[in-house]
C-alpha cells in the first residue's frame, strides 16, 4: 500500500483463517516485525493449528514487515523521525485498507498489535495513542524507558487494554540489559 502520511510504500502480509467467510466479521491482529513473525515464528501455521484445535478463534492478521534496521528505528522508536506518522498511519490508512478488503471487527477489543522489541514498544505507544482503534497489546521484550512508563501512567484507558508482556532475560546469550524492566502500578 501507498502510505501517504509516511510517503512511501508499506507491505502487508495478510493471513486468512482456513474458513474464512466474507460474511462473517472477524477479529485483527497487526503484527510489527511482520516478516520475523510469518517466517521466523510461523505464524500462519500456528494459528492454523490452534483454530484447528479450538485453542483460539478465526482471526485475520495483517504483518507488516520493515526493510531495513533503519527504517525500523525511525518508524518503531518513540524518538524515531517517522514514529508518529507510523501510528497515525496504522489507524487512519492500514485499518480502512484491511477494512475494505476483508471482514474485520469495528470494535477495540477485538484489534491486537504483536511487535518484539521495538515493535512491542510501537504497539503499545500507538495503544495509547489510539485506543479506540487498539486495545490489545502483546510486547516481547520491548524498549521501555521512563518517559514510556510515564504516558502508561498518565493513561486514562490503561485499565481497558489487555497487554501480555515477555521479557527476555538473555538475548544472543548475553544479559539483556536495553531499557528497564517496567513495574505499572
Amino acid at each position: 500500500m501507498k502510505s501517504a502520511l509516511l510517503n512511501r510504500s508499506l507491505t502487508l502480509i495478510c493471513y486468512l483463517p482456513p474458513q474464512y467467510d466474507p460474511s462473517s466479521t472477524y477479529p485483527l491482529l497487526i503484527s510489527q516485525d511482520g516478516r520475523d513473525y510469518i517466517q521466523l515464528g510461523r505464524l500462519a501455521r500456528i494459528c492454523d493449528q490452534m483454530i484447528d484445535e479450538g485453542k483460539i478463534h478465526d482471526l485475520v492478521i495483517a504483518a507488516i514487515p520493515y526493510e531495513n534496521r533503519d527504517e525500523r528505528w525511525e518508524l518503531y522508536h518513540p524518538d524515531g523521525l517517522f514514529h508518529h506518522a507510523y501510528m497515525r498511519s496504522l489507524v487512519e490508512e492500514v485499518l480502512p485498507l484491511i477494512k475494505e478488503h476483508y471482514t474485520i471487527s469495528d470494535l477495540a477489543s477485538e484489534r491486537t498489535l504483536i511487535g518484539d522489541s521495538l515493535g512491542g514498544t510501537l504497539s503499545l505507544t500507538t495503544a495509547l495513542a489510539y485506543p479506540r482503534a487498539f486495545a490489545n497489546i502483546v510486547m516481547q521484550s520491548p524498549y521501555i524507558d521512563e518517559r514510556i512508563i510515564q504516558q502508561v501512567k498518565e493513561s486514562q484507558d490503561i485499565l481497558s487494554f489487555s497487554i501480555y508482556h515477555t521479557i527476555g532475560i538473555k538475548k544472543n546469550g548475553r544479559q539483556n540489559n536495553q531499557g528497564i524492566r517496567p513495574k505499572f502500578s
